[in-house]
């Protein structure tokens, strides 16, 4: 079973947190990752999703893998329609669904695919699939490279990809958690590698953090983090505001508040520049004629 750890404030988080040496660290972005590497005993075990995923099969995720499935399912779709002809624009986005249906059959293990016997699910477009994914497995290349994710899944890639197997993965703010990857990590922990997610959450904003909770809690279930002491929150309480509906606006105390200020000229505001020196992290001057003001 997953676990999941919960943090309120990113950037306490993040500027304390010691990095475990002997685990992979996942970011859902390349932004985060830059961050952690700042701090991490070994640089080369925190990356991001698919820095991931191309360490681990790196002929299967490699930037030519996706173009040569589609161009191989482009080719037999138009064998097996004939004289239909489909316009580009339709068949570009059939594709781009049906390679990642390829790409997911392959990483499940599964070679043999059968028509469903309830009628009103026989649609014309799963029929089509059917046959495709059967013709796609007597071309010989296409054969050779589903199979080749198949065999090195059945394998142990971490010495290999990382030198050695390690004791723990910890994924950090990962939006975007599709059956792909949440089958890649249930892999992970059958080899005995435990998973455990870090995400962004405050209990007394439930309206703001419900997508975390739907989709971390399901894979969880009863081990949900105990609740904290929710933090106070200085900056940006509008837009909490705006985007739940928990009545969070003190305005007298939101740190993020804009201040308006208006200078003669800019010899008056190069005066005040003087006297409240800019202090980078701490607040920012936006203006509509920067030309003049620098």
């Amino acid at each position: 079973m997953f676990k999941v750890e919960t943090y309120q404030d990113p950037h306490t988080y993040f500027s304390t947190l010691q990095l475990e040496e002997d685990a992979l660290h996942i970011t859902g972005d390349s932004s985060l990752r830059v961050y952690l590497n700042g701090s991490a005993p070994n640089p080369k075990w925190v990356l991001t999703m698919e820095e991931f995923k191309r360490k681990l099969f790196p002929q299967w995720d490699s930037p030519l893998a996706y173009p040569f499935l589609k161009a191989k399912l482009r080719k037999i779709i138009q064998q097996e329609l004939e004289s239909s002809d489909p316009s580009p624009t339709s068949l570009g986005y059939s594709l781009d669904r049906w390679v990642e249906a390829i790409r997911l059959l392959a990483e499940l293990g599964i070679t043999q695919l059968a028509l469903p016997q309830a009628k009103e699910e026989r649609t014309s477009e799963v029929e089509l699939f059917v046959r495709v994914w059967r013709q796609l497995l007597l071309d010989v290349e296409a054969r050779k490279f589903i199979f080749s994710r198949q065999r090195q899944a059945m394998q142990s890639p971490w010495v290999e990809a990382f030198g050695k197997k390690p004791q723990a993965i910890y994924v950090y703010q990962m939006i975007q958690l599709d059956a792909s990857r949440l089958f890649l990590f249930a892999q992970c922990q059958l080899q005995g590698i435990p998973v455990i997610f870090r995400i962004p959450y405050i209990s007394s904003l439930s309206g703001i953090y419900r997508p975390w909770c739907e989709i971390y809690k399901k894979l969880v279930r009863d081990d949900w983090p105990e609740d904290r002491q929710p933090m106070a929150i200085r900056r940006g309480q509008k837009w909490l505001a705006y985007q739940s509906e928990e009545n969070v606006i003190d305005l007298a105390e939101d740190e993020a508040a804009p201040q308006f200020y208006q200078f003669a000229s800019p010899v008056h505001f190069q005066r005040y520049l003087e006297q409240n020196p800019i202090r980078l992290g701490e607040r920012r001057i936006l203006t509509s004629k920067s030309k003049e003001l620098n």
